[in-house]
């Protein structure tokens, strides 16, 4: 038998997380751009107003949904930065090894489900 003798736990914050999503997702937009696109120019605008809006206020729980919000309208379009005029495209890719060791019906499963 064993017996746990210690462990390790890890809470995420949720509004740190989709301030670092968003900040990735701008980061991503700005570097892959043209260089001199009103998109790029843009993205790193909204990416630099989050990090005033945290910075300014001490990382507060507060300053971090400002900065959701910040990002929200850039990325959902509520604002004339990052309007509608762009479009971005995501593809999905997964491998699915349908001759594994399991049997046709759990392969039809799996399929479904990816």
């Amino acid at each position: 038998t064993y017996s746990l003798v210690r462990a390790h736990l890890f809470v995420r914050d949720q509004a740190k997380y989709e301030v670092f999503m968003d900040l990735s997702v701008l980061y991503d937009i700005a570097k892959e751009s043209d260089d001199k696109t009103s998109l790029c120019y843009d993205a790193m605008y909204t990416a630099n107003e989050i990090i005033n809006v945290l910075t300014l206020n001490n990382h507060s729980v507060e300053s971090y949904h400002q900065a959701i919000i910040i990002g929200s309208n850039f990325l959902r379009g509520g604002s004339n930065i990052g309007s509608s005029r762009d479009t971005i495209h995501a593809i999905g890719n997964c491998h699915i090894d349908s001759a594994w060791l399991w049997p046709y019906r759990e392969t039809i499963r799996k399929v479904a489900r990816s």
